[in-house]
């Protein structure tokens, strides 16, 4: 459990807030999703047809996550919640505003389904999607950026002396 905060803190006594049983945390989820989903508060359109903002598809997966977390453990709210799950994923399929691409080149061709989705900025299988920034811990997988880029660019050239210095265990014979 968590305190469950919706509100800014406008004095200090307001931050010690009881914790909110997770039951009632997911009804308010699903109760914002559902509002968003059934007002048509978000575009029913492809992802990059919305020029990558936030649409219904969007807010109907997620709601299919939720679903599926409160299906199993710790609140356990079995076959409804799958039930619920797959309802609302099937929306998103048979919605058509999104499909599987379809190519008929290899895996290494410019034209296979992969490298279509990577290249460009019109394919109708990418329900959301957070653009990778190469300049920035924070935005997008930084993976790349953490165990290549810099930590390629960091290990130099080492001499055997060093070697033994800095790295005892290394195999090498000091």
């Amino acid at each position: 459990m968590y305190p469950y905060i919706d509100r800014p803190y406008d004095v200090p006594e307001d931050m010690y807030i009881p914790r909110t049983p997770s039951a009632e945390i997911y009804k308010t989820i699903e109760a914002d999703l559902l509002d968003i989903i059934k007002e048509n508060a978000l575009p029913n359109v492809a992802f990059y047809d919305n020029g990558g903002y936030a649409t219904r598809a969007m807010a109907q997966t997620l709601l299919a996550q939720i679903y599926l977390q409160w299906a199993g453990a710790p609140l356990n709210g079995g076959t409804e919640y799958y039930t619920k799950a797959a309802e609302m994923a099937i929306n998103v399929v048979e919605g058509g505003q999104h499909e599987l691409i379809q190519r008929d080149g290899s895996s290494d061709d410019i034209e296979s389904a992969f490298n279509v989705i990577k290249t460009t900025k019109s394919s109708n299988e990418i329900i959301f999607a957070q653009e990778f920034d190469q300049s920035s811990y924070g935005k997008g997988n930084s993976y790349a950026v953490r165990s290549i880029e810099s930590g390629a660019t960091q290990w130099g050239i080492l001499n055997r002396e060093e070697m033994c210095y800095t790295m005892p265990i290394f195999p090498v014979t000091c």
